[in-house]
């Protein structure tokens, strides 16, 4: 419903782009001199994980800043297939390296999965898969060795995800006051349990905003934690 000229797109991809160099210069110094950077912005402080230094940058949590990453490397990418020019390929990589720093496991998995959903549209729509191969071989290049430098960091992600999700299982823990998700690993698989299940019961509008993983629903619980058993999980 609402008209965007080109030169308004092209003017709002360079700010995006502008701000979002920033945000990856201010992460690469929080990676160097992480207690200057602590002293001057006084954001949360998070431990590494994996031995990687969780970068966060301006955000007050790694997931956003992960998310971010995530989202400005699939558009430089992007304009790398469209334009050939080495200099978004570069970009792209760059970004995906902020992706991986901010050792957020679903943020990398969201880059892997968008790029591998983007190459098999590209195989879909174009008529010589040798094109497309042609075509994306520079960034599966620059995406895999990426990869292939941080495979002992990826290493001990999985680890992490095993012993939390598969080896300590959801279970019924109870207790006081709501507290980090991240220190009841078993309250947050049961809330991806329960989004599943709750999607696909109220499909396709879900069960209203804020109603549930939100942080009113997390203050006073929503009737859906109660319906869906949750309401005894601390966390």
């Amino acid at each position: 419903w609402t008209e965007f000229r080109p030169w308004e797109i092209r003017g709002g991809m360079r700010a995006g782009l502008g701000v979002a160099s920033v945000t990856l210069a201010l992460g690469l110094v929080e990676v160097v001199i992480p207690g200057a950077f602590d002293a001057v912005f006084r954001l949360p402080v998070f431990e590494a994980r994996s031995a990687l230094p969780v970068v966060k940058s301006i955000f007050v949590h790694p997931g956003p800043f992960g998310y971010f990453m995530t989202f400005v490397a699939m558009f430089t990418f992007a304009a790398f297939l469209v334009t050939r020019k080495l200099r978004w390929l570069l970009i792209g990589l760059a970004f995906s390296l902020g992706t991986i720093l901010s050792a957020r496991r679903r943020a990398i998995l969201s880059l892997l999965a968008g790029l591998a959903a983007a190459f098999l549209e590209s195989l879909r729509k174009r008529p010589s898969p040798r094109q497309v191969f042609r075509e994306w071989w520079p960034i599966a290049t620059g995406v895999g060795l990426l990869l292939i430098a941080f495979i002992p960091v990826f290493i001990g992600l999985v680890d992490l995800t095993v012993d939390r999700f598969v080896e300590d299982p959801p279970g019924e823990i109870t207790g006081g006051e709501a507290v980090d998700a991240d220190a009841t690993p078993p309250a947050r698989a049961a809330l991806y349990i329960g989004a599943v299940e709750i999607a696909s019961d109220r499909f396709p509008l879900g069960a209203g905003l804020g109603r549930y993983a939100s942080w009113m629903s997390r203050i006073e619980y929503s009737p859906l934690y109660e319906e869906y058993g949750l309401d005894a999980r601390r966390g």
